[in-house]
């Protein structure tokens, strides 16, 4: 287990619209607990800071967590910047709240694979999961250019960062892999997670 000090500050994106789902996925159980709960328990044994990026605290009101708005509204990115910009930590370590099998073992690889590089990407067959991952400051100047630019797309961005691969083939050895990037979306989302609870 890392040091404290060496852990990054834990950023939870939750201020999605849920469109594709048709209704606000945080408040969405599966399991005894909302999607949200989930990751915000994970994160926040990891992590010692947690902010939680969204544009409407009083839903937040029941939870011991720091609320901060985006600073560039409307975009995952947007969120990524805002996290990394009220960091009192070098780096962050990021998750979408829907996602529901939050994987602590391989976050802590992800962690340990950022030294030396802007960021830390797992890349899968459907390319890179830059949802649940690790950024550093230095990562801030090229998010605002591109926010600014108008482009909100996170793929390009890594273009312009140093990016540390992690492969599939490292992470071999990491129980549970299969499930760690499923993210709900839309119902059928939702039910094959409900599913995969039930059969283990």
């Amino acid at each position: 287990m890392k040091r404290e000090s060496d852990m990054p500050t834990g950023v939870i994106l939750a201020g999605g619209l849920s469109r594709r789902m048709g209704y606000d996925k945080r408040t969405l159980h599966v399991g005894e607990k909302t999607l949200f709960e989930y990751v915000l328990m994970q994160m926040g044994a990891l992590c010692p800071e947690l902010l939680v990026i969204a544009n409407d605290p009083e839903f937040f009101a029941p939870f011991d967590v720091q609320v901060v708005p985006d600073i560039y509204p409307g975009s995952s990115l947007g969120g990524l910047y805002t996290g990394l910009y009220h960091s009192s930590t070098e780096k962050i370590f990021v998750s979408a709240c829907d996602m529901p099998f939050f994987n602590v073992e391989l976050a802590l690889f992800i962690m340990h694979a950022v030294q030396g590089f802007d960021a830390a990407v797992v890349h899968t067959v459907n390319g890179y999961e830059p949802l649940f991952a690790c950024y550093t400051k230095s990562c801030l100047q090229p998010m605002r250019r591109e926010l600014e630019q108008g482009n909100y797309r996170i793929y390009p961005l890594l273009e312009h960062l140093n990016v540390r691969e992690v492969s599939l083939a490292e992470l071999s050895h990491i129980d549970s892999l299969e499930t760690a990037f499923i993210n709900i979306n839309k119902p059928q989302d939702l039910a094959l997670a409900r599913r995969y609870l039930s059969y283990n």
